[in-house]
């Protein structure tokens, strides 16, 4: 299947649910093209980890990937995390083509080297636009409560 479906990763800590909203803050899957995309990222995290690392990525329906950036990059360093909590992704302006995409989302060790969770392809959104174009840079802020 085009843009398969599947959550791999040791577990250690879960993703719970991610909402997905737009301008407005309210929950949808339909975005425009320079509007803002809010994803909150609900963990449970079965012991504490140290510095993770919260990801994500927007693919196209054939799977490849159109844009992704994490919490590291954007040096936005999370000290740990335990138990349950939420970190929210803000992109203040969607700069993604018209069309239909896969995000994913995942938390990995600050070393790339131990996957604790990722949600393949797991939400679908659909885009639509006044322009056409292709590629992007998206800056984007994250924040955790």
């Amino acid at each position: 299947a085009l843009g398969a479906k599947r959550i791999w990763g040791t577990q250690e800590v879960a993703i719970e649910n991610v909402e997905l909203a737009g301008a407005g803050g309210r929950p949808t899957d339909k975005f425009r093209t320079g509007e803002p995309l809010v994803a909150e990222v609900r963990y449970e995290a079965r012991r504490r980890i140290e510095r993770p690392v919260f990801g994500f990525a927007i693919s196209d329906l054939n799977g490849r990937v159109v844009y992704g950036n994490n919490t590291q990059i954007e040096k936005f360093p999370i000290p740990s995390i335990e138990v349950k909590g939420s970190v929210t992704l803000r992109i203040e302006n969607l700069a993604v083509a018209q069309g239909c995409y896969l995000v994913s989302f995942s938390i990995h060790s600050e070393d790339h080297q131990t996957n604790y969770c990722r949600l393949e392809n797991s939400y679908e959104i659909r885009v639509t636009s006044d322009s056409s174009f292709e590629g992007c840079y998206m800056p984007c802020g994250w924040m955790i409560r």
